[in-house]
């Protein structure tokens, strides 16, 4: 890998579309959209290079198309994206949505159906609507609820709206919007749908609508899903900007969204919103044990990755049944010197100098090349995939044991 390799722009990559987000300029491209203005500036950025940033809705391959458009005659093929490989992993996006400082409630977005399994009831609006109980289907969200539900399927009086993809990624990676609501209420720029709980009756069976924010408000690893499906092995990947280090009294800097499944952590606000995600078993120091083993590797200038096995304690909020064990493989963002040994001289200088930032690889979400607001450098994105790419292939035998377990 050489400087003028970092420096290629290939208009098909991701990391070129992440390094032409002139934030600044969709802004004003898309003032007035409302609680669809931040959507819009995540598809322009994001999804038109791919051809993907049509206003139309998506689902999962061919087949469950079919199905809708025989239940729903008046759409059609053009209506619907899909997923173009049929070996693909399920995608399950999370987003958070925000009632108030002290609920925050878990929804899922997925290519076959949107909502949460739990009932949370009277969460809703005033406190007499409910929210979850179940699903409905990507092309029935964001719509005014049916005039009943039954056992057979049925049209929604769909309105001016249609869930499109940048409207899931927009949901997902709404950061700021709970500082927004609190702070900023009269600038609705963040997602807002209209929700209804699909095992709704009666009164009760009305859309309202509600904001929606980034997963991370609540939950920002995307464990609880895999959890709550008890799914037994799973690969996490923490690419924060705090480094992980052992302090003087003993315990760790490292990313909070990791001690949080663990032990009861405070919010960003000093609230102890954390205690909603302790879901991982610690009384045998699990926590301690995974950090210690982080940092060994760091130490070895290895990958920062670290196998362990814990039990699953019931989380209600999360709705997670407990007495189960899982196994995780942590893969934490760090900067191996086994890594940058290989480099060449040039490379290597640029970062001692830190022309790639001052602490690269742990990109802020926000400002990392000041003025810019989230705008990163081809460079950067580029040097920053090929680390992530070799802690991979080099922790290869690793991960092949993990998944053979």
């Amino acid at each position: 890998m050489t400087l003028n390799d970092l420096k290629v722009d290939n208009n098909k990559s991701m990391a070129s579309a992440i390094s032409r987000s002139t934030l600044i300029k969709d802004l004003f491209k898309n003032f007035g959209a409302g609680d669809e203005m931040f959507s819009r500036i995540i598809g322009d950025i994001f999804l038109k290079p791919f051809l993907l940033n049509e206003n139309i809705f998506f689902t999962l391959n061919d087949s469950t198309l079919d199905q809708i458009l025989h239940n729903n005659d008046h759409l059609t093929q053009n209506d619907f994206y899909t997923v173009s490989h049929k070996d693909r992993p399920f995608l399950i996006v999370n987003t958070t949505i925000l009632r108030n400082i002290d609920l925050r409630i878990p929804f899922e977005i997925t290519p076959l159906y949107c909502g949460i399994r739990k009932l949370y009831e009277n969460a809703g609006s005033e406190q007499k609507l409910d929210i979850g109980g179940g699903f409905v289907e990507p092309h029935g969200f964001d719509s005014d609820a049916p005039d009943n539900i039954t056992t057979q399927p049925y049209k929604v009086r769909l309105n001016r709206k249609r869930l499109s993809i940048s409207d899931m990624l927009g949901s997902s990676g709404a950061a700021p919007a709970d500082i927004f609501r609190r702070f900023i209420p009269f600038l609705q720029i963040f997602p807002n749908f209209e929700y209804w709980s699909p095992i709704a009756k009666g009164k009760k069976l009305k859309e309202k609508g509600y904001d929606f924010g980034d997963g991370g408000l609540l939950e920002n690893l995307g464990i609880m899903p895999l959890l709550r499906r008890k799914v037994d092995k799973i690969i996490v990947f923490v690419n924060g900007e705090t480094p992980i280090e052992k302090l003087e009294n003993g315990d760790f800097s490292i990313s909070d969204s990791i001690p949080a499944l663990f032990k009861t952590l405070k919010n960003q606000y000093g609230d102890k919103d954390f205690d909603t995600n302790i879901v991982l078993d610690n009384s045998s120091n699990e926590y301690q044990s995974l950090a210690e083993g982080l940092i060994q590797k760091q130490i070895s200038g290895m990958p920062t990755i670290y196998i362990g096995k814990y039990k699953v304690n019931a989380n209600t909020h999360h709705d997670i049944e407990g007495g189960w064990s899982v196994n995780i493989c942590w893969v934490y963002n760090s900067r191996p010197y086994k890594w940058e040994e290989k480099l060449q001289y040039e490379i290597k200088n640029s970062l001692a100098n830190n022309e790639y930032g001052e602490k690269f690889p742990y990109f802020k979400t926000f400002e990392q090349n000041f003025p810019h607001l989230i705008d990163l450098s081809l460079e950067q994105t580029q040097l920053a995939s090929q680390l992530a790419s070799w802690m991979l292939i080099e922790s290869k035998t690793e991960i092949l044991e993990f998944l053979n377990m």
